[in-house]
């Protein structure tokens, strides 16, 4: 699909009608009560952010947009964890997707809110994960968090496992990243990202992952990677059209993104209330 201009205003105008729709509906007490109304932001906040960008080059928007996609979803997952009737679909690991939003908004009091909320739900992942997601989202969870180091190296390396596999090869540039960011590793990071994109392209063709999303004319998913990156002190070289410069977050140098490295001072994360530890860092679908 070529995301033309004209294609492009024309889901963004579908998209914008069904806002007002969906909120009014939230605004009718009892109307939500299994979230099944709620679920329906995320995916309009979405392509409403990409639409923001891939039109008018509206960075700001982007990220309202996206950071809408992660609260919303954390909201979900508390209402969950409160007792209401929510559809465990809706809070399984797939909300690392998500998570990615957040990420790719720069959010990261969000994204910190969403990782500190996904996993530990062994019904609900036995149910609706199959192996892939359940590494993808303790991986990136972990990734996130920073801690602990023993869970995080766990899933990063069952998630590269599963990416080993022929029909997963194409998203090996993620657990290769993640790997990066705990170790470090600005070269590894850099060369992770050469893969991502590669991957991203292919699986935008033919019956691929991507194909028909708006993720074809841009990599949010990379973009939130690349700004986790940043986040944890990597400053990368990267611009390309899939993840433009312009909407990548400062380097952060007061965030280690080593886990444990002695000597190092952890600062805590700015705006998230995670308070410093003086050295090292404490232990698909929409």
């Amino acid at each position: 699909m070529q995301w033309t201009v004209e294609h492009t205003r024309e889901v963004q105008g579908y998209r914008q009608s069904r806002i007002p729709t969906l909120e009014a509906s939230l605004q009718v007490e009892g109307r939500d009560y299994d979230g099944r109304i709620s679920v329906l932001i995320p995916p309009n906040s979405r392509f409403l952010g990409f639409a923001a960008w891939h039109l008018d080059r509206d960075v700001a928007a982007f990220r309202s947009y996206l950071s809408e996609v992660v609260r919303v979803c954390a909201n979900i997952v508390e209402r969950f964890d409160a007792g209401d009737p929510i559809d465990g679909s809706y809070v399984s690991m797939i909300v690392y997707q998500e998570l990615l939003s957040g990420l790719a908004a720069g959010d990261f009091e969000g994204s910190m809110r969403l990782a500190s909320l996904m996993g530990g739900r062994s019904k609900v992942e036995k149910a609706e994960d199959n192996k892939v997601t359940l590494a993808f989202g303790y991986a990136l969870k972990f990734a996130v968090l920073g801690e602990p180091e023993s869970e995080a190296h766990k899933w990063i390396d069952e998630f590269a496992v599963q990416c080993s596999e022929t029909r997963n090869r194409s998203f090996l540039g993620y657990p290769h990243i993640l790997l990066a960011i705990l170790n470090n590793d600005l070269n590894a990071a850099q060369a992770g990202f050469v893969e991502l994109l590669a991957g991203h392209r292919k699986q935008s063709k033919g019956s691929g992952f991507f194909r028909g999303t708006e993720d074809e004319a841009l990599s949010i998913w990379g973009i939130g990677l690349a700004n986790l990156c940043r986040w944890r002190g990597l400053d990368l070289d990267l611009d390309d059209p899939l993840i433009p410069k312009e909407l990548l977050v400062p380097v952060e140098r007061g965030i280690v993104a080593s886990l444990g490295v002695p000597g190092k001072e952890f600062r805590g994360v700015p705006g998230t209330g995670v308070p410093g530890t003086g050295t090292g860092v404490p232990g698909t679908q929409y």
